[in-house]
This record gives structure tokens, sequence and C-alpha cells, in this order.
């Protein structure tokens, strides 16, 4: 998914892609970001890992709003 930033900017809201690849230091940074409030995630539902084929579908047909956490314990 891509934010369209003129889009967002219409709204008043800025935002932009990234993409990271997945190596200790650059989610370590990620993650220090989240912790720190400077990227804020937004979590539309939390779900167990049977549900996880079901939550999938639904983000490939683009009907989340937010991030989906899947709780694996």
């Amino acid at each position: 998914f891509v934010a369209e930033k003129e889009a967002l900017a219409q709204l008043g809201i800025s935002g932009g892609n990234f993409e990271t690849h997945g190596n200790p230091a650059s989610l370590d940074a990620l993650t220090d970001a989240v912790n720190s409030g400077q990227l804020r995630v937004p979590v539309e539902t939390v779900i167990s890992m049977e549900d996880a084929p079901a939550a999938i579908e639904l983000s490939r047909k683009a009907k989340g709003k937010g991030k989906t956490v899947i709780r694996i314990r």
C-alpha cells in the first residue's frame, strides 16, 4: 500500500512511504522510532494465529484501516 502525499496534505496530514531491509540495526531503529512516538503505527485489530489467513485475505483486498497484530502466545 502506498501513501498518497497529495491526498494526505489536503487533510492536513503529512506522511510518506518507506521500506526497510530486515537487518538488526534497521529494525532496532524502527523499534526506537515507534517506542519514542516519532512513528505511530495504527493498530486496527489483534488476532490469534488461527485467524491470520482471513486477516491476510482482507489485507490483500485493501479492506483494513490499520495494522493487524497477530498474537502468537
